[in-house]
């Protein structure tokens, strides 16, 4: 941990939510920690740390590098940057990830809203990077790869589906149904929880799957 520190990259950049991080409002340090722990869980050098204003409750999980020898200080902010060997300033760690248990027959059409002949895109109306911005999967069905999004629902925002050839791709970075590109025998899919709130996680007051606290926090 770097205290009174924001994250920068190796240039010294501020960086951007939806591309170098991943914004999240609202939410206790324990699960900023969560979060990043679930995207290095999932994506293995997904998550390179994370930031964490204790006042506003704004957490930011970085998806690329933080330099921490470039980190500026600013009062109220810590770091936490995680070291390349897997370890965290001062040993931190983080839980264990829970292993998902095997669901079938999920009603894909309940949680998810299709948009047909539709690609997905960010907030920022990018592509998005396999690795960074989702991962990537072959030879799963439709179903499968919904379930797979629902499965690890805590960090995706919903899937992206070319029937095809069987791709799917599960999105960890927000997906904005405003930036959509038409692109035949493509299907993106957006978590309906997530709709209407420009490709950002809703906070409190919003309809939620953790007890009316809001979003996926």
């Amino acid at each position: 941990i770097f205290t009174t520190s924001a994250c920068r990259t190796s240039q010294g950049d501020r960086g951007r939510n939806g591309r170098e991080y991943i914004l999240y409002t609202g939410v206790s340090k324990h699960k900023c920690a969560r979060k990043c722990r679930d995207y290095h869980a999932m994506l293995g050098n997904a998550c390179f740390g994370y930031e964490y204003n204790h006042a506003s409750r704004r957490c930011e999980v970085w998806k690329e590098p933080i330099d921490k020898h470039r980190l500026d200080y600013k009062q109220g902010l810590n770091c936490y940057v995680r070291e390349v060997i897997g370890t965290w300033r001062r040993h931190w760690s983080p839980p264990a990830a829970p292993a998902p248990s095997p669901l079938f027959n999920v009603d894909i059409d309940l949680h998810y809203e299709k948009f047909s002949s539709k690609v997905c895109r960010t907030p920022l109306g990018e592509r998005g990077h396999e690795g960074s911005d989702y991962a990537l999967f072959r030879c799963l069905s439709e179903q499968e790869c919904g379930e797979k999004c629902y499965i690890t629902r805590r960090v995706c925002y919903g899937f992206e589906y070319k029937p095809h050839d069987n791709r799917c791709e599960i999105w960890w970075t927000p997906i904005s149904e405003h930036e959509l590109d038409y692109k035949h025998g493509f299907h993106c899919y957006i978590d309906r929880d997530e709709l209407g709130h420009g490709g950002q996680r809703c906070s409190g007051g919003c309809s939620s799957r953790d007890g009316g606290k809001g979003g996926k926090a």
